[in-house]
């Protein structure tokens, strides 16, 4: 489900609401951790997934660059609008933006491949450089590439919390 942002006020949703997700505390455990719902499926009748035996929804951002990499290594990454809460949509959201790149630079020669990693890469390896977020977000799939202006990085990023 594509979401359009997490956390909204009360003004901003109803209980028809479906592409918001908002904080939740657990009524029936205070030692289970927050969660993420949507009204819609909270006045549905869904709570907390740890009481429920779901698992939680994890919301995935995607963030990408194109370009030259500058001479000390940085880049910036542009984001996509929204969060998706699979890693299906996630892997289909980063072929959308490997499409966009691929037209915008005309080249037919684009070389890439998604991969999905379980901990951050290891920049000692000459692998990508990318490191916690100070919110907690971390790489957790990449598709990355050349063309004839530069290389790209296509991340699926979300949060550890």
């Amino acid at each position: 489900m594509k979401i359009k942002k997490i956390g909204a006020s009360p003004y901003e949703v109803t209980a028809e609401t479906k592409d918001v997700l908002v904080w939740l505390e657990c009524i029936e455990n205070e030692s289970h951790p927050s969660y993420l719902n949507t009204p819609y499926n909270l006045v549905q009748g869904q709570r907390c997934p740890l009481c429920e035996g779901r698992e939680p929804i994890v919301p995935y951002k995607i963030a990408y660059f194109a370009g030259k990499i500058n001479k000390d290594g940085g880049f910036n990454y542009t984001f996509r609008k929204g969060h998706v809460t699979t890693l299906k949509e996630a892997k289909d959201e980063v072929n959308k933006v490997y499409k966009d790149i691929k037209r915008k630079y005309k080249t037919a020669k684009s070389e890439c491949d998604l991969v999905i990693i379980d901990e951050i890469p290891d920049v000692k390896n000459g692998k990508c450089e990318i490191k916690p977020h100070e919110d907690g977000t971390l790489l957790v799939g990449r598709m990355e590439g050349t063309f004839d202006g530069g290389e790209f990085f296509i991340d699926i990023l979300t949060k550890t919390n």
